[in-house]
Protein backbone atom coordinates (compact mmCIF):
# COMPACT_ATOMS: atom_id res chain seq x y z
CA UNK A 1 0.00 0.00 0.00
CA UNK A 2 1.34 3.72 -1.09
CA UNK A 3 1.96 6.47 0.95
CA UNK A 4 -1.12 7.88 -0.12
CA UNK A 5 -3.11 4.73 0.01
CA UNK A 6 -1.98 4.75 3.68
CA UNK A 7 -2.80 7.98 4.10
CA UNK A 8 -6.48 7.80 2.68
CA UNK A 9 -7.58 4.94 5.13
CA UNK A 10 -7.11 6.86 7.83
CA UNK A 11 -9.01 9.77 5.78
CA UNK A 12 -12.19 7.63 5.32
CA UNK A 13 -12.10 6.35 9.04
CA UNK A 14 -11.74 10.12 10.65
CA UNK A 15 -14.44 11.67 9.93
CA UNK A 16 -16.87 8.73 9.83
CA UNK A 17 -16.09 8.42 13.26
CA UNK A 18 -16.29 11.99 14.19
CA UNK A 19 -19.87 11.75 12.26
CA UNK A 20 -20.57 8.83 14.02
CA UNK A 21 -20.15 10.82 17.69
CA UNK A 22 -22.44 13.79 16.53
CA UNK A 23 -25.10 12.00 14.78
CA UNK A 24 -27.20 11.75 17.62
CA UNK A 25 -29.07 14.43 19.54
CA UNK A 26 -27.57 17.59 17.22
CA UNK A 27 -29.65 19.63 15.13
CA UNK A 28 -30.01 19.18 11.54
CA UNK A 29 -28.33 21.57 10.05
CA UNK A 30 -25.22 21.08 11.89
CA UNK A 31 -25.51 17.11 10.54
CA UNK A 32 -26.18 18.35 7.58
CA UNK A 33 -22.91 20.44 7.30
CA UNK A 34 -21.08 17.39 8.22
CA UNK A 35 -22.49 15.52 5.13
CA UNK A 36 -21.44 18.21 3.68
CA UNK A 37 -18.03 18.07 4.14
CA UNK A 38 -17.97 14.56 4.61
CA UNK A 39 -18.77 14.90 0.36
CA UNK A 40 -16.02 17.38 -0.03
CA UNK A 41 -13.56 14.92 1.36
CA UNK A 42 -15.20 12.23 -0.84
CA UNK A 43 -14.78 14.57 -3.98
CA UNK A 44 -11.30 15.26 -3.27
CA UNK A 45 -9.98 11.74 -2.75
CA UNK A 46 -11.37 10.83 -5.43
CA UNK A 47 -9.83 13.42 -7.27
CA UNK A 48 -6.15 13.63 -5.80
CA UNK A 49 -6.00 9.55 -7.02
CA UNK A 50 -7.20 10.95 -10.37
CA UNK A 51 -4.60 13.67 -10.45
CA UNK A 52 -1.36 11.44 -9.77
CA UNK A 53 -0.65 9.75 -12.55
CA UNK A 54 -0.47 13.21 -14.35
CA UNK A 55 1.75 14.71 -11.39
CA UNK A 56 4.70 12.35 -11.92
CA UNK A 57 5.79 13.23 -15.38
CA UNK A 58 3.36 16.22 -17.00
CA UNK A 59 3.46 18.02 -20.01
CA UNK A 60 3.04 22.14 -19.58
CA UNK A 61 -0.47 21.74 -20.55
CA UNK A 62 -1.16 18.44 -18.21
CA UNK A 63 0.65 20.46 -15.28
CA UNK A 64 -1.72 23.97 -15.49
CA UNK A 65 -4.64 21.78 -15.57
CA UNK A 66 -3.46 19.38 -12.70
CA UNK A 67 -2.26 23.04 -10.91
CA UNK A 68 -5.57 24.58 -11.46
CA UNK A 69 -7.73 21.05 -10.06
CA UNK A 70 -5.27 21.12 -7.22
CA UNK A 71 -5.67 24.28 -6.06
CA UNK A 72 -9.73 24.07 -6.02
CA UNK A 73 -9.32 21.01 -3.96
CA UNK A 74 -6.98 22.65 -1.66
CA UNK A 75 -10.14 25.06 -1.75
CA UNK A 76 -12.62 22.31 -0.97
CA UNK A 77 -10.43 21.17 1.92
CA UNK A 78 -10.84 24.91 3.34
CA UNK A 79 -13.94 25.02 3.97
CA UNK A 80 -13.99 23.04 7.11
CA UNK A 81 -16.32 25.11 9.41
CA UNK A 82 -18.67 23.28 11.25
CA UNK A 83 -17.15 20.23 10.49
CA UNK A 84 -16.35 17.22 13.37
CA UNK A 85 -12.21 17.57 14.72
CA UNK A 86 -12.74 13.82 12.51
CA UNK A 87 -13.48 15.87 9.71
CA UNK A 88 -10.78 18.28 10.15
CA UNK A 89 -8.30 15.82 10.53
CA UNK A 90 -8.50 14.21 7.49
CA UNK A 91 -9.28 17.45 5.80
CA UNK A 92 -5.85 18.32 6.81
CA UNK A 93 -4.07 14.98 5.93
CA UNK A 94 -5.56 15.42 2.38
CA UNK A 95 -4.15 19.17 1.71
CA UNK A 96 -0.69 17.73 3.14
CA UNK A 97 -1.29 15.21 0.07
CA UNK A 98 -2.02 18.08 -2.14
CA UNK A 99 0.40 20.31 -1.28
CA UNK A 100 2.99 17.17 -1.56
CA UNK A 101 1.41 16.69 -5.34
CA UNK A 102 1.87 20.09 -6.40
CA UNK A 103 5.49 19.98 -5.13
CA UNK A 104 6.06 16.55 -7.07
CA UNK A 105 5.19 18.28 -10.25
CA UNK A 106 7.63 21.98 -9.47
CA UNK A 107 10.27 19.25 -9.20
CA UNK A 108 9.79 17.60 -11.91
CA UNK A 109 10.17 20.34 -14.13
CA UNK A 110 13.02 21.51 -11.69
CA UNK A 111 14.40 17.71 -12.65
CA UNK A 112 14.55 18.74 -16.34
CA UNK A 113 16.24 22.21 -15.74
CA UNK A 114 18.55 20.71 -13.48
CA UNK A 115 19.16 17.63 -15.55
CA UNK A 116 19.51 20.31 -18.49
CA UNK A 117 22.15 22.89 -16.64
CA UNK A 118 24.41 19.35 -15.85
CA UNK A 119 24.54 18.37 -19.97
CA UNK A 120 25.55 22.39 -20.44
CA UNK A 121 27.85 22.37 -17.92
CA UNK A 122 29.62 19.01 -19.50
CA UNK A 123 29.85 21.27 -22.72
CA UNK A 124 31.07 24.32 -21.38
CA UNK A 125 33.61 22.31 -19.53
CA UNK A 126 34.96 20.92 -22.96
CA UNK A 127 34.79 24.37 -24.23
CA UNK A 128 37.16 25.54 -21.31
CA UNK A 129 39.19 22.49 -21.82
CA UNK A 130 39.14 23.56 -25.56
CA UNK A 131 40.11 27.16 -24.92
CA UNK A 132 42.59 26.50 -22.51
CA UNK A 133 44.91 24.11 -25.01
CA UNK A 134 44.46 26.54 -27.77
CA UNK A 135 46.15 29.41 -25.51
CA UNK A 136 48.34 26.86 -25.09
CA UNK A 137 49.17 26.09 -28.71
CA UNK A 138 48.82 30.50 -29.14
CA UNK A 139 51.75 30.65 -26.61
CA UNK A 140 54.02 28.05 -28.63
CA UNK A 141 53.27 29.88 -31.75
CA UNK A 142 54.48 32.94 -30.60
CA UNK A 143 57.39 32.00 -29.37
CA UNK A 144 58.59 29.84 -32.21
CA UNK A 145 61.73 27.70 -31.81
CA UNK A 146 61.47 25.52 -35.17
CA UNK A 147 63.27 22.19 -34.07
CA UNK A 148 61.26 22.38 -30.18
CA UNK A 149 58.27 23.26 -32.19
CA UNK A 150 58.35 20.92 -34.23
CA UNK A 151 58.85 17.91 -30.93
CA UNK A 152 55.90 20.00 -29.16
CA UNK A 153 53.89 20.19 -31.39
CA UNK A 154 54.36 16.26 -32.17
CA UNK A 155 53.58 15.43 -28.50
CA UNK A 156 50.40 17.71 -28.66
CA UNK A 157 49.36 15.95 -31.68
CA UNK A 158 49.62 12.41 -29.71
CA UNK A 159 48.33 13.69 -26.53
CA UNK A 160 45.33 14.83 -28.93
CA UNK A 161 45.02 11.63 -31.07
CA UNK A 162 44.71 9.95 -27.28
CA UNK A 163 41.86 11.81 -26.42
CA UNK A 164 40.09 11.50 -30.06
CA UNK A 165 40.49 7.58 -29.61
CA UNK A 166 38.81 7.85 -25.74
CA UNK A 167 36.06 9.75 -27.17
CA UNK A 168 35.60 6.88 -29.79
CA UNK A 169 35.63 4.40 -27.23
CA UNK A 170 32.97 6.60 -24.80
CA UNK A 171 30.82 6.75 -27.80
CA UNK A 172 31.13 3.36 -28.85
CA UNK A 173 30.11 2.31 -25.03
CA UNK A 174 27.19 4.03 -25.42
CA UNK A 175 25.64 2.38 -28.30
CA UNK A 176 24.88 -0.67 -26.85
CA UNK A 177 23.28 0.31 -23.60
CA UNK A 178 21.46 2.98 -25.99
CA UNK A 179 20.15 0.46 -28.63
CA UNK A 180 19.35 -1.91 -25.47
CA UNK A 181 17.36 0.39 -23.39
CA UNK A 182 15.42 1.12 -26.44
CA UNK A 183 14.66 -2.41 -27.67
CA UNK A 184 13.32 -3.01 -24.19
CA UNK A 185 11.07 0.13 -24.09
CA UNK A 186 9.66 -0.99 -27.52
CA UNK A 187 8.81 -4.72 -25.79
CA UNK A 188 7.18 -3.26 -22.55
CA UNK A 189 5.18 -0.59 -24.56
CA UNK A 190 3.58 -3.15 -26.59
CA UNK A 191 2.68 -5.57 -23.16
CA UNK A 192 1.57 -1.83 -21.64
CA UNK A 193 -0.95 -1.89 -24.72
CA UNK A 194 -2.28 -5.08 -24.49
CA UNK A 195 -3.04 -4.38 -20.19
CA UNK A 196 -4.22 -1.54 -21.24
CA UNK A 197 -6.77 -2.66 -23.51
CA UNK A 198 -7.47 -5.73 -21.54
CA UNK A 199 -8.21 -3.47 -18.56
CA UNK A 200 -11.03 -1.00 -20.31
CA UNK A 201 -12.70 -4.14 -21.46
CA UNK A 202 -12.61 -5.61 -18.03
CA UNK A 203 -14.14 -2.33 -16.68
CA UNK A 204 -16.87 -2.23 -19.46
CA UNK A 205 -17.55 -5.43 -18.61
CA UNK A 206 -18.11 -4.78 -14.65
CA UNK A 207 -19.98 -1.68 -16.32
CA UNK A 208 -22.34 -3.95 -17.61
CA UNK A 209 -22.44 -6.16 -15.20
CA UNK A 210 -23.71 -3.68 -12.65
CA UNK A 211 -22.28 -2.63 -9.37
CA UNK A 212 -22.72 -6.30 -7.23
CA UNK A 213 -21.86 -9.16 -10.05
CA UNK A 214 -19.09 -6.34 -11.61
CA UNK A 215 -17.46 -6.05 -8.91
CA UNK A 216 -14.65 -9.17 -9.62
CA UNK A 217 -13.97 -7.71 -13.13
CA UNK A 218 -13.75 -3.78 -11.67
CA UNK A 219 -10.66 -4.92 -9.62
CA UNK A 220 -8.94 -7.43 -12.07
CA UNK A 221 -9.39 -3.65 -14.21
CA UNK A 222 -7.72 -1.85 -11.48
CA UNK A 223 -4.77 -4.90 -11.01
CA UNK A 224 -3.77 -4.83 -14.94
CA UNK A 225 -3.99 -0.92 -14.91
CA UNK A 226 -1.60 -1.21 -11.78
CA UNK A 227 0.18 -3.59 -13.59
CA UNK A 228 0.80 -1.30 -16.73
CA UNK A 229 1.85 1.70 -14.09
CA UNK A 230 4.50 -0.16 -13.11
CA UNK A 231 5.68 -1.04 -16.92
CA UNK A 232 4.87 2.16 -17.85
CA UNK A 233 7.38 3.88 -14.78
CA UNK A 234 10.02 1.26 -16.13
CA UNK A 235 9.56 2.78 -19.47
CA UNK A 236 9.84 6.31 -18.10
CA UNK A 237 13.27 5.78 -16.16
CA UNK A 238 14.52 3.86 -18.98
CA UNK A 239 13.29 6.91 -21.28
CA UNK A 240 14.94 9.48 -18.86
CA UNK A 241 18.48 7.22 -18.68
CA UNK A 242 18.22 7.77 -22.53
CA UNK A 243 17.40 11.26 -22.44
CA UNK A 244 19.42 12.66 -20.30
CA UNK A 245 22.11 10.06 -19.55
CA UNK A 246 23.27 7.96 -22.07
CA UNK A 247 22.52 10.13 -24.98
CA UNK A 248 23.85 13.45 -23.97
CA UNK A 249 27.10 11.59 -22.34
CA UNK A 250 27.43 9.80 -26.56
CA UNK A 251 26.29 13.69 -27.32
CA UNK A 252 28.62 15.45 -25.41
CA UNK A 253 31.63 12.24 -26.19
CA UNK A 254 30.90 13.65 -29.74
CA UNK A 255 31.21 17.34 -29.35
CA UNK A 256 34.85 16.84 -27.54
CA UNK A 257 36.11 14.49 -30.51
CA UNK A 258 34.96 16.98 -32.74
CA UNK A 259 36.93 19.72 -30.63
CA UNK A 260 40.06 18.03 -30.49
CA UNK A 261 39.58 16.85 -34.02
CA UNK A 262 39.50 20.67 -34.38
CA UNK A 263 42.95 21.02 -32.65
CA UNK A 264 44.71 18.28 -34.19
CA UNK A 265 43.73 20.16 -37.57
CA UNK A 266 45.10 23.14 -36.81
CA UNK A 267 48.22 21.18 -35.19
CA UNK A 268 48.78 19.51 -38.42
CA UNK A 269 48.07 22.98 -40.31
CA UNK A 270 51.28 24.62 -37.52
CA UNK A 271 53.58 21.20 -38.48
CA UNK A 272 53.29 21.86 -42.11
CA UNK A 273 53.93 25.62 -41.96
CA UNK A 274 56.64 25.68 -39.12
CA UNK A 275 59.19 24.90 -41.99
CA UNK A 276 57.62 28.24 -43.90
CA UNK A 277 58.63 31.69 -42.86
CA UNK A 278 58.23 33.46 -38.95
CA UNK A 279 54.98 35.31 -40.29
CA UNK A 280 53.33 32.40 -41.28
CA UNK A 281 53.56 30.91 -37.76
CA UNK A 282 52.74 34.47 -36.24
CA UNK A 283 49.53 34.35 -38.68
CA UNK A 284 48.65 31.19 -37.13
CA UNK A 285 48.66 32.14 -33.78
CA UNK A 286 46.82 35.27 -34.35
CA UNK A 287 44.26 32.82 -36.05
CA UNK A 288 44.20 31.02 -32.64
CA UNK A 289 44.09 33.63 -30.88
CA UNK A 290 40.47 34.90 -32.53
CA UNK A 291 39.38 31.36 -32.10
CA UNK A 292 39.84 31.90 -28.66
CA UNK A 293 38.08 34.88 -28.40
CA UNK A 294 34.64 33.20 -29.93
CA UNK A 295 35.08 30.70 -27.48
CA UNK A 296 35.38 33.07 -24.97
CA UNK A 297 32.45 34.81 -25.85
CA UNK A 298 30.43 31.68 -26.27
CA UNK A 299 31.24 30.32 -22.84
CA UNK A 300 30.43 33.79 -21.11
CA UNK A 301 27.54 33.76 -22.82
CA UNK A 302 26.84 30.20 -21.91
CA UNK A 303 27.74 30.68 -17.96
CA UNK A 304 25.34 34.10 -17.72
CA UNK A 305 22.36 31.84 -19.50
CA UNK A 306 23.20 29.05 -16.83
CA UNK A 307 23.44 31.64 -13.92
CA UNK A 308 20.38 33.36 -14.72
CA UNK A 309 18.67 30.25 -15.15
CA UNK A 310 19.76 29.22 -11.65
CA UNK A 311 19.03 32.75 -10.11
CA UNK A 312 15.66 33.06 -11.49
CA UNK A 313 13.54 30.21 -13.36
CA UNK A 314 15.60 27.68 -10.71
CA UNK A 315 15.56 29.45 -7.70
CA UNK A 316 11.74 30.40 -7.84
CA UNK A 317 10.72 26.97 -8.78
CA UNK A 318 12.68 25.93 -5.47
CA UNK A 319 10.67 28.33 -3.68
CA UNK A 320 7.67 27.31 -4.49
CA UNK A 321 8.48 23.69 -4.04
CA UNK A 322 9.93 24.45 -0.48
CA UNK A 323 6.68 26.40 0.09
CA UNK A 324 4.57 23.37 -0.85
CA UNK A 325 6.21 20.56 0.71
CA UNK A 326 6.22 23.20 4.05
CA UNK A 327 3.10 23.22 3.88
CA UNK A 328 2.44 19.60 3.47
CA UNK A 329 4.42 19.31 6.90
CA UNK A 330 2.27 21.96 8.66
CA UNK A 331 -1.25 20.48 7.59
CA UNK A 332 0.38 16.64 8.73
CA UNK A 333 1.03 18.32 11.96
CA UNK A 334 -2.48 19.60 12.48
CA UNK A 335 -4.22 16.54 11.20
CA UNK A 336 -1.72 14.45 14.23
CA UNK A 337 -3.15 17.36 16.64
CA UNK A 338 -6.79 17.12 15.64
CA UNK A 339 -6.93 13.37 14.93
CA UNK A 340 -7.18 10.33 17.67
CA UNK A 341 -5.89 7.33 18.29
CA UNK A 342 -3.83 5.09 14.87
CA UNK A 343 -4.59 8.29 13.14
CA UNK A 344 -1.82 10.33 14.85
CA UNK A 345 1.34 8.71 14.41
CA UNK A 346 -0.07 8.35 10.77
CA UNK A 347 -0.61 11.62 10.44
CA UNK A 348 3.00 12.70 11.96
CA UNK A 349 4.88 10.28 9.60
CA UNK A 350 3.18 12.30 6.60
CA UNK A 351 4.84 15.27 8.26
CA UNK A 352 8.12 13.51 8.27
CA UNK A 353 7.91 12.17 4.61
CA UNK A 354 7.45 15.92 3.62
CA UNK A 355 10.02 17.30 5.46
CA UNK A 356 12.57 14.32 4.23
CA UNK A 357 11.11 15.25 0.66
CA UNK A 358 11.84 19.21 1.91
CA UNK A 359 15.40 18.22 2.79
CA UNK A 360 16.17 15.80 -0.16
CA UNK A 361 15.51 19.48 -2.70
CA UNK A 362 17.22 21.47 -0.68
CA UNK A 363 20.12 18.62 -0.75
CA UNK A 364 19.80 18.29 -4.49
CA UNK A 365 19.93 22.39 -4.88
CA UNK A 366 22.91 22.29 -2.98
CA UNK A 367 24.79 19.65 -5.18
CA UNK A 368 24.00 21.40 -8.39
CA UNK A 369 25.28 24.59 -7.11
CA UNK A 370 28.54 22.78 -5.79
CA UNK A 371 28.67 21.34 -9.56
CA UNK A 372 27.56 25.66 -10.84
CA UNK A 373 30.60 27.04 -8.50
CA UNK A 374 33.46 24.15 -10.16
CA UNK A 375 32.57 25.21 -13.46
CA UNK A 376 33.35 28.61 -12.50
CA UNK A 377 36.65 27.84 -10.36
CA UNK A 378 37.35 26.33 -13.68
CA UNK A 379 37.17 29.32 -15.45
CA UNK A 380 38.96 31.02 -12.38
CA UNK A 381 41.99 28.28 -12.83
CA UNK A 382 42.03 28.46 -17.04
CA UNK A 383 44.66 31.42 -16.62
CA UNK A 384 44.74 34.00 -19.35
CA UNK A 385 42.91 31.72 -21.50
CA UNK A 386 39.65 33.29 -20.89
CA UNK A 387 40.69 36.99 -19.59
CA UNK A 388 41.01 38.13 -16.02
CA UNK A 389 39.78 35.74 -13.55
CA UNK A 390 37.42 38.35 -12.00
CA UNK A 391 34.63 38.40 -14.20
CA UNK A 392 33.41 35.39 -12.55
CA UNK A 393 34.53 36.25 -8.95
CA UNK A 394 31.17 37.68 -8.37
CA UNK A 395 29.29 34.42 -9.84
CA UNK A 396 31.82 32.51 -7.76
CA UNK A 397 30.68 34.08 -4.63
CA UNK A 398 27.03 34.06 -5.02
CA UNK A 399 27.09 29.93 -5.96
CA UNK A 400 29.00 29.16 -2.68
CA UNK A 401 26.39 31.23 -0.41
CA UNK A 402 23.60 29.76 -2.41
CA UNK A 403 25.25 26.08 -1.58
CA UNK A 404 25.58 26.88 1.80
CA UNK A 405 22.27 28.30 2.45
CA UNK A 406 20.65 25.26 0.80
CA UNK A 407 22.88 22.63 2.90
CA UNK A 408 21.50 24.53 5.81
CA UNK A 409 18.03 24.43 4.72
CA UNK A 410 17.97 20.62 4.02
CA UNK A 411 20.00 20.37 7.54
CA UNK A 412 16.85 22.42 8.87
CA UNK A 413 14.60 19.86 6.89
CA UNK A 414 16.16 16.97 8.56
CA UNK A 415 15.89 18.15 11.96
CA UNK A 416 12.37 18.88 11.85
CA UNK A 417 11.68 15.09 10.25
CA UNK A 418 13.64 13.50 13.41
CA UNK A 419 11.61 15.59 15.66
CA UNK A 420 8.63 14.52 14.48
CA UNK A 421 10.03 11.11 14.71
CA UNK A 422 10.69 11.73 18.49
CA UNK A 423 6.77 12.21 18.94
CA UNK A 424 5.67 8.98 16.77
CA UNK A 425 4.16 6.63 18.95
CA UNK A 426 1.31 3.48 18.15
CA UNK A 427 1.56 -0.12 17.03
CA UNK A 428 0.93 0.20 13.11
CA UNK A 429 3.70 2.64 12.80
CA UNK A 430 6.20 0.23 13.89
CA UNK A 431 7.66 -0.89 10.96
CA UNK A 432 7.83 2.02 8.65
CA UNK A 433 8.80 3.93 11.96
CA UNK A 434 12.14 2.34 12.11
CA UNK A 435 12.67 2.54 8.20
CA UNK A 436 12.11 6.54 8.55
CA UNK A 437 13.74 6.89 11.26
CA UNK A 438 17.22 5.05 9.27
CA UNK A 439 16.42 7.68 6.57
CA UNK A 440 16.56 10.46 8.04
CA UNK A 441 19.82 9.49 10.01
CA UNK A 442 21.62 8.57 6.96
CA UNK A 443 20.49 11.72 5.30
CA UNK A 444 21.92 13.74 8.13
CA UNK A 445 24.97 11.83 8.42
CA UNK A 446 25.71 12.28 4.60
CA UNK A 447 24.83 15.84 4.65
CA UNK A 448 27.50 16.42 7.55
CA UNK A 449 30.09 14.22 5.78
CA UNK A 450 29.41 15.95 2.43
CA UNK A 451 30.61 12.78 0.89
CA UNK A 452 31.25 13.06 -3.06
CA UNK A 453 28.65 11.15 -4.53
CA UNK A 454 26.11 10.30 -1.32
CA UNK A 455 22.70 10.59 -1.49
CA UNK A 456 19.53 10.81 0.67
CA UNK A 457 17.34 8.05 0.80
CA UNK A 458 14.10 8.33 -0.90
CA UNK A 459 11.34 8.42 1.77
CA UNK A 460 8.42 7.33 -0.28
CA UNK A 461 8.06 3.66 0.83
Amino acid sequence: MSNLDRALVIVICCPLAGGALFSSGCEDSAAARRAEVQANLATVRHDLRASMPIAADPTQQERTAAEATLKTLLTMLADTDGAAPGQQAAASLLASNVHRQLAAMTLAGVGRLETEQRRRRDVLGGMIDAAAELHALAGSLETIDTQAQHQHLAANRQNAQARLASYGEEMAAADAPIAALTNANRDDQTEIDKLRAQANQLMRDASEQGPAAGYGAYEQSVQLDREADHIQYDVSQRELELEFTLQPARALAQTRAGYTQALIGAIDESSAAIDGLLQTFSDEARATRETIAQLRDVIVAELGELNQTRTNELADAYEQAAKQLSAAANKAEKAARLGQGESVPAARIEAVRADLELGHMHWSAAQAWQDHGALLDRVQASGGALGSASMVSAQVTAARTAHADARDHAKNAYTSAQGQLSQVTGRSAGPQLEALKQDVQTAISALSGDAPGSSPANPDK
